[in-house]
């Protein structure tokens, strides 16, 4: 076993095993284990250790303060780094390089959760009408723009999920789309709502006459490939910009929690749609939605 041998073993060596644990056995994804590198080599560097069963849990907790105070990091920077290392000495103790996590015992600080930001209906709207009144460049730009805005408001697909939306996971007879992989390479079903399969077939039919060919429902202007991250926020930046409403696909997502939650939708219905791993986080949106706690307030007035 290798916490047996007598062999100097520096992090930076443990690397590239590193790189095959957290891609194939975590499955984790290739941006994810970009940054836990990132930081564990920031670490190394900092350390004055070269082996690695001499990192201490003090080591670690120095690291970390210290980079607080020179960064001014705040809660959650300061949790999530300090996940990034443990996760890595998990890996180490898993291989059976160290016996014990250095980061074990060192908590995680309290992150304070603030409400979720969200769209009002009439804001929606405002975009839309923005993306139909403008010129755009390209000849589908604004058509496929609209569809996304349109899909994301009444699903609450995540940005991910709508680039990797392929065309045959839009079962428009049935009325539900297929999520293949989701947060965590988890899949799900969700509900089409009445509106969307309308929206959805004329984009189909948009495909269709400009000879986009593409297994992926939504494509880059250009080439006509699967979008790239960089391109939904660039889409949603022109959004912001044209329509004077600050908006991403993420607020989109908030804002359909919000729908469901003031419409009643039962919160373990829209933890399954919307791929919550958790009901608590579902129920930020039960939690303070305005709407909803007029309603009942109202409904039991004495006057």
């Amino acid at each position: 076993m290798h916490f047996l041998s007598n062999l100097i073993i520096r992090i930076s060596e443990l690397l590239t095993e590193f790189r095959h644990y957290s891609l194939y056995e975590l499955r984790m994804k290739p941006r994810s284990h970009h940054v836990i590198e990132k930081v564990v080599s920031h670490f190394e560097a900092y350390l004055d250790v070269d082996e690695l069963s001499d990192v201490t849990k003090s080591d670690v907790r120095t690291y970390l303060y210290e980079m607080q105070e020179q960064r001014n990091w705040k809660a959650k920077t300061f949790s999530n780094k300090r996940q990034y290392l443990k996760t890595f000495f998990d890996f180490c103790i898993e291989y059976e390089y160290i016996k014990h996590n250095p980061v074990s015992g060192i908590k995680k600080q309290k992150v304070p959760k603030p409400a979720p930001r969200y769209l009002t209906k009439e804001e929606v709207h405002q975009v839309l009408s923005a993306i139909r009144w403008h010129d755009w460049k390209y000849s589908f730009e604004g058509e496929r723009n609209e569809t996304i805005v349109a899909l994301a408001a009444m699903t609450g697909l995540r940005n991910a999920e709508i680039r990797d939306l392929k065309v045959k996971d839009a079962n428009l007879s049935e009325g539900w789309i297929f999520v293949r992989c989701g947060k965590g390479d988890k899949f799900r079903y969700v509900p089409i709502p009445d509106k969307l399969p309308k929206i959805l077939s004329r984009w189909l039919k948009i495909r269709e006459v400009h000879g986009i060919d593409s297994e992926y429902l939504f494509v880059g202007v250009i080439e006509k490939k699967q979008l790239k991250e960089s391109m939904m926020l660039s889409i949603f930046q022109k959004l912001s910009e044209i329509s004077g409403v600050y908006i991403s696909c993420h607020m989109l997502r908030h804002s359909y929690g919000f729908a469901c939650a003031n419409s009643g939708v039962n919160p373990r219905a829209v933890q399954k749609a919307m791929g919550h791993s958790c009901i608590r986080t579902t129920m930020r949106y039960s939690d303070i939605s305005l709407g909803a706690i007029k309603e009942q307030i109202s409904a039991a007035s004495l006057i």
